[in-house]
């Protein structure tokens, strides 16, 4: 009987606890982060050392002169532009405003949202115009767009724009990429007879393999020979060929599953000094030009122990870091330069060769962190670089979410046997035991 009353009075507690425990499992597959933080920014021209990034370094200070928040020059049509580096279903924009002075500076900017680079993004569809906006205030703007690219910009000439932080959320659209291997090889068959070639190509085809990972076709190149995304080399049978279509089929697979990118791009960029516009950001742009007057490159000021860092935001294992040098003149500038990986300010470092003028150089590293710095440690010295690479593969972080809850019994939970049991039957509880940890 005694029992029968514990289960009873269990059942009010064990659903009280599953529906928080649906919510919390709900929330945490459904919320959304600020996609901004990844992103690269960028603006028609910087004031001083005011630079897009500041708008999207998760700070929203809204006093300018805490170094906090972007600035252009007085001029036609200033905007600011924010990279995602994919394509995202964005559910809504925040834009914080400047709270020192000058909040009327945003009145009339526009908030667009797309994919088109054409007339640096503010061509692309708009989500809302900002009226006007509070002193020191943070604005929610509802979009439900989709787009690669978030512009704020100001039709209006002889403006300024300054914006403090815009904050970008929504959920980064699917998308199916494809891969594609030319290989040469040499056949005992006669592949300029359209019978022969095509049945190889079939059987090629029939490998056991996964249909989605190759796609055969055909290419006849200068000497007559064919090239094909498989390599195939003296048919004599179909076992025969299975093996080795299934080698070169497990490489290609091998190599596109630990592929590499440039983690570089999506970071954020900061240096100890910038001189004119030679922001930062330049060095983690992609753009590999060396000519700082064609495309600008960082450069900081005559200054000691002149640094430059990316932060990745996460910690990666890096494989190799390439760093692109000036290339129109003062190669030697980055004479003596240390390149640094680590997970705090206080870094694993290599130490540098000197570099060519505009050579891009690989240095393999094999050290895990968030943080890659590049600095000189002499006095009175001017570090430029004109890109930034680095490669690696992020290392796996295990995330655990706790919820405590209080309930009432009308079990005595205070007796050490009768807590283990109701606890003991709460663990057992089907889709709970992976939640909840006693």
């Amino acid at each position: 009987m005694s029992s029968k009353k514990m289960e009873n009075s269990q059942r009010p507690m064990l659903l009280f606890l599953g529906i928080y425990i649906f919510s919390m499992q709900w929330i945490l597959a459904h919320q959304q982060v600020n996609v901004a933080l990844g992103g690269i920014a960028t603006q028609s021209s910087v004031y001083l050392d005011c630079t897009a990034s500041l708008a999207i370094d998760g700070i929203k200070e809204t006093n300018a002169f805490a170094h906090s928040c972007t600035h252009t020059n007085t001029e036609s049509n200033p905007w600011w532009r924010l990279d995602l580096l994919a394509v995202y279903d964005i559910s809504n924009v925040i834009i914080t405003n400047r709270g020192d002075c000058c909040p009327e500076r945003i009145n009339g900017a526009e908030i667009h949202i797309g994919n088109s680079l054409i007339n640096n993004g503010n061509n692309n569809p708009s989500c809302d115009v900002i009226a006007s906006m509070p002193a020191g205030a943070s604005v929610n703007y509802t979009c439900n767009m989709q787009g690669r690219y978030v512009n704020v910009f100001i039709p209006i000439a002889g403006q300024i724009l300054t914006i403090c932080e815009v904050e970008v959320y929504g959920v980064a659209v699917s998308v199916s990429k494809k891969a594609f291997l030319k290989l040469k090889f040499n056949s005992n068959e006669d592949l300029r007879n359209p019978t022969v070639r095509d049945t190889i190509l079939q059987k090629i085809k029939s490998a056991s393999v996964h249909s989605s990972v190759v796609k055969v076709f055909q290419q006849k190149s200068h000497n007559h020979k064919y090239l094909y995304h498989n390599k195939y080399k003296n048919i004599a049978s179909t076992s025969q060929q299975h093996n080795i279509s299934g080698i070169y089929i497990f490489s290609m697979q091998w190599i596109l599953a630990h592929q590499q990118v440039n983690l570089a791009l999506g970071g954020i960029a900061t240096q100890s000094s910038t001189y004119a516009i030679y922001n930062a950001f330049y060095a983690i742009d992609g753009n590999k030009e060396t000519n700082a007057n064609v495309y600008p490159c960082t450069h900081t000021n005559f200054q000691p122990n002149p640094w430059w860092k990316v932060d990745l935001l996460v910690v990666y294992k890096i494989s190799n870091v390439i760093i692109t040098n000036r290339g129109d003149c003062c190669p030697t500038r980055i004479n003596g330069a240390e390149i640094h990986i680590g997970s705090s300010l206080i870094n694993n470092s290599n130490n540098n060769p000197s570099m060519p003028a505009g050579a891009s150089v690989n240095y393999t590293c094999n050290m895990q962190g968030r943080y890659v710095n590049v600095f000189i440690p002499i006095a009175g010295q001017v570090l430029a670089l004109c890109e930034v690479e680095v490669y690696g593969v992020a290392v796996p972080v295990t995330k655990k979410a706790f919820l405590r809850l209080k309930f009432k019994s009308s079990e005595d939970l205070s007796n050490p046997t009768m807590r283990d049991k109701v606890l003991q039957k709460v663990c057992v509880c089907e889709n709970i035991h992976s939640v909840v940890s006693l």
